[in-house]
């Protein structure tokens, strides 16, 4: 953990990042995220393999465009990590299409916690909104950029 302290503070130091960096919410992100044993590859490599999940139907040219859609995410297996005000894609599971579609997603604008499920409901950039079902979705959700920091110093220990 000190390495990463140590690399935050060069970070600091370093006048190309300019004033978009917090470092408060560095900080926080590396505190609360799974993504410290992670790298950027890994997070991409695991979105392959859930993509190539044989429920999905995808062949490889399939696999490769929708794994270039999503760089930049994170597959989310757990409601835990969904973060409000977060830009989520999404598949939907089991649908009877030939090919699963990718969805443009939206910003999560809240998360219910209903009889029947869980509910994720986001707004796109139109401002419509649409409701998904956790259970019944694949989730794919945003990097921000103090994640992509802790991926990329993670990479380097």
């Amino acid at each position: 953990m000190s390495s990463i302290q140590e690399l935050i503070e060069d970070a600091l130091k370093d006048p190309t990042l300019g004033a978009d960096l917090d470092i408060d919410k560095l900080l926080e992100a590396s505190q609360e995220s799974r993504l410290l044993e992670k790298s950027m590859e890994s997070v991409t490599q695991d979105i392959v393999e859930v993509l190539r999940d044989p429920l999905l139907n995808l062949d490889s040219a399939d696999i490769s465009n929708y794994s270039s859609k999503l760089l930049g995410y994170q597959y989310i297996d757990r409601v835990c990590d969904v973060r409000l005000g977060r830009f989520i894609r999404w598949i939907k599971r089991g649908t009877n299409d030939k090919i699963p579609t990718l969805y443009r997603g939206g910003i999560i604008t809240s998360i219910q916690v209903e009889d029947s499920g869980i509910k994720i409901l986001c707004r796109n950039k139109s401002m419509q909104f649409s409701r998904l079902k956790w259970d019944e979705c694949i989730v794919f959700q945003q990097l921000s950029l103090e994640e992509k920091m802790i991926l990329s110093i993670g990479s380097r220990l």
